[in-house]
Parts: structure tokens; C-alpha cells; sequence
């Protein structure tokens, strides 16, 4: 289902319903353009996990919706649905950044599972469908007069030269990452980000990618656990059992390379097992958020 989410003011809506969509991306009746006066859940199921500042309440019918102030400087687009958690926790976070910008979320829950197209070696269709999505959902975003585009997806940014005016996560952690002396850094991510290299070319001496073992731990407490059942204990257990493994060897920095691992890495749990170490986290979409003004993607008024 395709929720878009305009924070904008009533003057507005009519030039929402008259926009041009793609049925083949969104579908005939899939598009729910909401507007509201209190902060209501975006997605039911998802209301104990909606990320401060964002507050969930309820409208008397109980429809999701989301407020924002009418922007008076940038609009930031968001393509979402690739994980409604982290499309949610993205939200909250350039809201909390950029409060004077206008936001637009859009949530496409549908798009076909990036490390599956990425690994299907018998068929291009899933691959094209993502593409076809992206370019239409992009264009879209940037018809409502979007900016920029950032996509809290890192498996995702493998087709990113469908995305219009895309911000990319890729580049705003390699801006990080010029700033600093590492000399290595371990990329925890899903299989098909690690197949795909699409961080294999940060600027640090060393790029430490997992071997299929330690992948498989990280896949296992993406997919199996977080994915499915929250941030569970045995999440908690691989993800830390892989960090020391690496930590051990003298790599300390790791890229929180899937939207998912924030969540592990952050949990008190986790700090708890790591107490002996003390490893340094790069999350990419905290430095997409931070890499906007200071490369003039938006305005800072």
C-alpha cells in the first residue's frame, strides 16, 4: 500500500489530486493523501514504533495520519515503504534537523525486496520493477517540488540512478569519512549491499567487507530476527558476536551499513555485551541528514 503524507498546508491539496501517477507504481486506489491537525500513526501496527519527535495519537476514526508545519524554506522528499520503521525514524530525524523545511514522505511497502533482486541470477524482472518504481516514485516526489530526494535504504542506493535528485547515503558517509584519520572500517550490511560493493569505495585505507560466516550471522539478525520478531536477544548475540570477531582484529569503526542494525547497535543490550570494547558506529543515514545544508542541497533558513 502507498501512503504519501504531505505536511503542508490546506491550500495545497488540491494540486496533490490533480498530479500525474504512474497506476503501474501506486496502483488505482493505492494512494492515501492525508492531512491532519493532530499526529496520528503513519502505518497501523507501527504505532508503538513511531521515533521521537514524532508523537502517535489517534484521529476519532482512527485514520493514520502525520502533521508537519507548513515549511517556509526547503522541501525534503522521502522514498520510503523499504522498511517502515526506518522510513519513520528518517522522518523524525530531518523534522528534528530542519524544522522550517516542508517534508514529504512517500511509502512504497510494495517494492520488490532489494538483496533478492540483487542475488537473482536467473531473471532482470525484479531489478527492472525496482527501477521502473524509483524512477516514477522519484519523479513524483520531484513534481511536488522536492529538492532533494534521500532514501533510508542502503541495499536500495544499488539503483540509485533511477532516483531523481536523490541525496545519497553512499556519498554523504564518504563526506564523513574524508573528515576523519581512520584507517579502516567494517561494513556491516545485508548480502546484497555486500555483493553489489556499493560501499566499497569509502575513502579509508581499508574497506573490511564480512566473509560469508560473519555475513550470514549479520543476514540471520537482519532478516530472521529484527525484520521479524524486533530486536530480539539472539539479534543482539550475532550482530555482537561478528563485532568482536572484527574488533579483535584491529577494527575498531563499523558502518551501520542496513537500516535495521541502528536499532542492535543501539540497544542497551548490545552496549552491555561490548562492554570490554569499545567500537565506533557510522550509521549512513545520520550522515545523509547531516550532509545536506553543508553541501547546499537545502536552504538552512
Amino acid at each position: 500500500m502507498v501512503n504519501l503524507i504531505r505536511f503542508t498546508a490546506m491550500s495545497s491539496f488540491n494540486k496533490l489530486k490533480t498530479l500525474p501517477v504512474d497506476p503501474t507504481v501506486f496502483g488505482s486506489e493505492e494512494i492515501q493523501i492525508i492531512e491532519s491537525k493532530t499526529i496520528v500513526p503513519l502505518i497501523k501496527g507501527y504505532i508503538d514504533h513511531i521515533f521521537s519527535p514524532i508523537k502517535a495519537t489517534c484521529d476519532q476514526d482512527h485514520t493514520p495520519a502525520l502533521l508537519k508545519k507548513q515549511g517556509t524554506a526547503s522541501i525534503i522528499g522521502i522514498l520510503g515503504g523499504m522498511g517502515p520503521e526506518a522510513s519513520l525514524k528518517l522522518l523524525g530525524m530531518v523534522d528534528k534537523k530542519y524544522p522550517n523545511a516542508t517534508i514529504y514522505l512517500l511509502m512504497i511497502t510494495k517494492t520488490p525486496d532489494r538483496t533478492q533482486a540483487i542475488l537473482n541470477t536467473t531473471t532482470l524482472e525484479p531489478q527492472e520493477k525496482i527501477h521502473h518504481i524509483f524512477k516514477h516514485a522519484s519523479q513524483f516526489l520531484t513534481d511536488l517540488g522536492c529538492q532533494t530526494i534521500l532514501m533510508p535504504c542502503n541495499t536500495a542506493h544499488y539503483f540509485a540512478k533511477s532516483v531523481k535528485n536523490l541525496t545519497s547515503m553512499v556519498e554523504a558517509i564518504s563526506s564523513e569519512l574524508k573528515k576523519s584519520n581512520l584507517d579502516s572500517i567494517v561494513v556491516l550490511s545485508t548480502q546484497g549491499t555486500r555483493d553489489a560493493k556499493i560501499y566499497a569505495d569509502l575513502p579509508v585505507n581499508q574497506v573490511i567487507t564480512l566473509n560469508d560466516s560473519d555475513q550470514e550471522k549479520i543476514t540471520s539478525a537482519i532478516y530472521d530476527e529484527v525484520k521479524a520478531n524486533g530486536v530480539t536477544d539472539k539479534a543482539i548475540d550475532l550482530f555482537t558476536d561478528v563485532v568482536k570477531i572484527y574488533y579483535e582484529k584491529g577494527h575498531t569503526t563499523f558502518g551501520l551499513c542496513c537500516t535495521e542494525l541502528p536499532l542492535i547497535a543501539n540497544d542497551h543490550r548490545t552496549a552491555k555485551k561490548l562492554a570490554p570494547y569499545h567500537p565506533t558506529w557510522i550509521d549512513p543515514m545520520v550522515c545523509v541528514v547531516d550532509y545536506l545544508i553543508p553541501n547546499k542541497l537545502i536552504s538552512p533558513s
